[in-house]
């Protein structure tokens, strides 16, 4: 039998929910998605950041393989977490460069992928015959997204918290990464108003 991860949530809210009486509670495994969707200004971003422990919560619990997620543990709870936010954050120069940002921070400890790994990476993610050299500041938002999306894939992560992950990304681009997502054997939280990605996923809060 495959073991898979748990991850919960009991009425959690950060403070800054437009709907001061809705409360986010989920019980999720391994390949499970919870999409979350709410108007602008509903507090969605900052209860994603309450998730990755980035930001504070002002009621409820988690918990991780029924293990309370608290401050005295934050450190191990975020190897556990890729969180890509909705502002892609490259942290380098060049494309490598984002690719290896975890190994160069030394967050990451497994064996860094060569560089025809990342090739065939990005060339699954819609980038051919690209320049890992490139600067980063040349890329587009939609390109860089597939980036965070790929660096992600690299950390081997149990836990993925998405902010908007398809805002720049064309149909094919979204289905691709709905496919690679679903293909990774982990859980995610993601944050979307793009009803291909919302169909995608079978659990859906609405804040």
């Amino acid at each position: 039998m495959t073991f898979k991860n748990r991850f919960c949530c009991e009425n959690l809210t950060s403070g800054f929910e437009k709907n001061k009486t809705k409360t986010l509670s989920f019980d999720l495994f391994t390949n499970q998605h919870l999409t979350i969707q709410g108007q602008s200004g509903s507090g969605k971003s900052t209860i994603l950041k309450v998730l990755a422990t980035l930001f504070p919560k002002k009621s409820g619990k988690l918990f991780w393989n029924d293990q309370e997620i608290t401050t005295a543990n934050f450190a191990y709870w975020r190897q556990k977490i890729n969180y890509l936010p909705q502002e892609p954050v490259m942290g380098a120069i060049s494309i490598y460069e984002a690719l290896m940002l975890p190994w160069q921070l030394n967050i990451i400890k497994q064996q860094k992928p060569d560089k025809k790994y990342l090739k065939s990476m990005l060339s699954e993610f819609g980038f051919d015959q690209i320049d890992l050299d490139k600067e980063v500041k040349l890329l587009s938002g939609g390109e860089k997204q597939r980036i965070c999306f790929i660096r992600g894939s690299l950390m081997k992560r149990p836990i993925w918290l998405l902010d908007e992950p398809t805002s720049a990304l064309d149909r094919e681009l979204t289905l691709l990464l709905i496919k690679h997502l679903k293909s990774q054997n982990v859980l995610s939280i993601s944050i979307s108003h793009d009803p291909l990605w919302i169909n995608a996923f079978k659990h859906v809060h609405i804040m």
